[in-house]
């Protein structure tokens, strides 16, 4: 058997002397993405969609696992899994790249119709998943059992896809980037100090410092509306505590992502090579603590709700009924909701909101509501990844 070494030499060589373009573009994808969500509740089969949206129909039929898997969806009427049309245009513009001109979905195809080329390593990663499902997709070469790719499609699975070159097994993490990944809630309390449970210590001890930084430094009260970068110093040890809890599983072996619609491989060991200008390869500037986050629940800090209802002049009753002016100058007021035309929630201040239905009662110049009926924002903790350079850069500076 050929060493892995080697055998990703080789495999960094194919995809780097390739100048070949994406079999679809970023935009492309987005374009079918947005148009899929926008109909696939009131169609069942592609043809329908095709009648309804017929720009989309020559994109989604340049690619096979993308197409499948849009079937498969519209089939049961449930969107499509965040990431996966992304995934489907690497892994076979990656195909292309190797010459993998056959195509199969395992997920529709009877064990007994299974190609023999694949059957072996089919087994092997059924196998180490523990599962008979683990593999969505393959491409292969007719006649050859020693390469191959393999699209995943359960968490069981190690990384999101496999590759089989020269019989060696090179596991693969597929990134959208720039992404927002390891994306974490975060609550306060009454001295809006953020609470670090022993969950948070276990499962995301990197977030730990900068969380106990912002404690010592200042207190979210003082901070709503500005968010807090949580890399400080850009350091070599710095990066590389958040890159190996976000890319954290010791058997991978590269990153797939694409530039300019251009498909790049990174080694997992040149994740943080650092570019002559001082930048790293993959930059995580922008990597953060949220003030405002995008979930809510109710309200965990009632006597701050109760200082902020006082400052916006908003009278609670003995029922606990809220009631204030139409026109109070001091509400953040209506907001529109996503993907919708008219105004969702009613922002008071800072964290505070309801949902408009639970306006009960809008006569004369008042509105009054349930102070039970307030919503609080929690705050977030996440760390953005992007990658600084383009394809020719790695082929010149990374990878000569």
């Amino acid at each position: 058997m050929t060493d892995k070494r080697d055998t990703f030499a080789k495999l960094i060589a194919v995809i780097y002397q390739n100048d070949k373009k994406n079999i679809l573009t970023k935009s492309q994808r987005l374009l079918i993405e947005k148009k899929y969500q926008e109909h696939y509740t009131k169609v069942g089969t592609l043809d329908e969609l095709y009648a309804r949206v017929p720009e989309v129909a020559c994109l989604i039929s340049k690619m096979r696992a993308g197409r499948a898997e849009i079937e498969h969806q519209l089939k049961l009427r449930k969107g499509l899994q965040p990431g996966i049309l992304n995934e489907c245009v690497l892994l076979e513009t990656l195909a292309t790249y190797l010459g993998f001109r056959k195509f199969i979905d395992l997920e529709t195809t009877a064990i007994a119709d299974i190609p023999f080329e694949i059957r072996d390593n089919l087994n092997r990663i059924q196998t180490k998943a523990q599962t008979g499902c683990a593999a969505r997709y393959a491409y292969y070469k007719k006649g050859d059992s020693g390469n191959m790719l393999f699209q995943y499609g359960n968490p069981r699975a190690i990384g999101d896809a496999t590759l089989f070159m020269d019989d060696c097994e090179i596991i693969l993490e597929i990134k959208d980037l720039p992404a927002l990944i390891d994306d974490l809630d975060l609550v306060y309390d009454e001295d809006g100090k953020f609470i670090i449970t022993e969950e948070l210590k276990q499962e995301h001890p990197h977030f730990v410092a900068p969380i106990e930084e912002f404690n010592r430094s200042s207190d979210i009260f003082k901070t709503f509306g500005h968010n807090y970068p949580i890399l400080r110093g850009n350091t070599l040890g710095e990066h590389t505590a958040y890159l190996e809890a976000v890319l954290n599983d010791p058997r991978m072996d590269g990153l797939i992502t694409s530039v300019d619609d251009e498909l790049i491989l990174i080694r997992k060991e040149d994740l943080n090579f650092c570019c002559e200008d001082g930048e790293y390869l993959l930059n995580l500037t922008g990597s953060e603590i949220r003030t405002l986050g995008k979930n809510h629940k109710k309200v965990f800090t009632p006597q701050y709700l109760n200082k902020v209802l006082e400052e916006l002049d908003i009278k609670v009753d003995g029922d606990g009924m809220c009631v204030t002016s139409k026109i109070n100058p001091k509400l953040e007021g209506l907001k529109k909701g996503r993907n919708t035309a008219g105004s969702t929630r009613l922002r008071l201040k800072n964290c505070f909101f309801l949902r408009v239905k639970e306006l009960v009662d809008m006569h004369d110049d008042l509105l009054h509501f349930k102070k039970s009926a307030i919503q609080q924002s929690k705050a977030g903790i996440s760390v953005h990844i992007n990658i600084a350079k383009n394809k020719n850069y790695l082929k010149n500076k990374v990878y000569p």
